[in-house]
């Protein structure tokens, strides 16, 4: 996407400083990239530290990831915390979305079923509720305030939240095989 940034064929990156700015970005952006890539390559003795990490799940080449999988599941797997809701745990989910943009969500989400944010605020759940999403993970240990939870309960929407990073939240959720409505 930047390769005629970095060959300088973009006003002449010699002179435009916003050329000479994204080819900075753009190579932050591939060492960080690289640097991830390679150390999720190695798992190795520490995976137990990570909770939901699935040490014996070997990836089939099957990208359709499971048939079924439950809230329950994910909270099982995110080590999530119940915020309301608990009485829908058994509710089936096919596919699941991470995003703080709820732009995005609307945007670009289609037939989702999990919502994973670290955006606290009521639009999240009046979002969720328009894309008819039935769960709602809060990353980070991000905390919804009443008027969340009782929006939430109103739109029978399952909140919970898990101390873990949405990277990490949105990794282990697809190493046990939910997947993105895009795929």
């Amino acid at each position: 996407m930047f390769s005629f940034l970095s060959t300088g064929m973009f006003w002449g990156k010699e002179t435009n400083p916003l050329a000479q700015t994204a080819e900075k970005e753009y190579t932050i952006f591939n060492s960080i990239a690289n640097f991830l890539c390679n150390s999720l390559s190695y798992r190795g003795a520490d995976d137990s530290a990570i909770p939901g990490f699935n040490k014996d799940h070997q990836s089939s080449g099957n990208d359709e990831g499971t048939d079924t999988m439950t809230i329950d599941d994910v909270r099982r797997i995110l080590s999530a915390e119940v915020v309301c809701g608990a009485d829908r745990l058994d509710t089936e989910v096919h596919n699941a979305c991470g995003s703080d943009m709820m732009s995005d969500v609307l945007a670009f989400v289609k037939d989702q079923s999990v919502l994973l944010t670290g955006l606290v605020n009521p639009q999240v759940v009046r979002t969720a509720d328009m894309m008819d999403m039935v769960c709602i993970v809060f990353v980070r240990g991000k905390e919804p305030g009443t008027d969340m939870v009782e929006l939430a309960q109103e739109r029978g929407i399952v909140l919970m939240k898990t101390p873990l990073r949405m990277f990490t939240a949105c990794g282990l959720l697809y190493d046990n095989g939910l997947r993105g409505g895009a795929e």
